[in-house]
This record gives structure tokens, sequence and C-alpha cells, in this order.
């Protein structure tokens, strides 16, 4: 069977958005993370693209998206 993957963008601090991918791999089965792009304009933001898939035995919360 096809597994799902979400793509997720995170946007913020480069120390933070590294702590998002941390707390996603705890989660998901991460298939790739990007190197972190700077926002535009004088922000000192960063953004990163992950894709993952649902490990396996992970609890499902929250509601379902169609």
């Amino acid at each position: 069977m096809f597994e799902k993957v979400l793509r997720i963008r995170l946007i913020g601090l480069p120390d933070d958005v590294a702590a998002g991918v941390e707390a996603l791999g705890q989660v998901l089965d991460l298939v790739e993370v990007s190197e972190p792009y700077p926002c535009r304009g004088r922000s000192r933001n960063v953004r990163v693209y992950v894709q993952g898939r649902r490990k396996s035995g992970s609890p499902v919360t929250g509601t379902t998206v169609p």
C-alpha cells in the first residue's frame, strides 16, 4: 500500500527551526530535510522544507482531513 508523505515548511529562527525538525523526527520518519534557506528582506528567520511519513505505531490524534 502507498504510504502518504507529509510536506511541511518550518519558518523561524535557526535554532527554533532545528528544534522543530527534531520534534517532528519523534513522530515522523523524515524522508527529506532541506538546508535552511534565508527568508527575504532583513529577517533573521530561515525556512526549512521537511517531508516525512507517520511512524508505524504512532498514535493518531486530532481531526481527520479527507
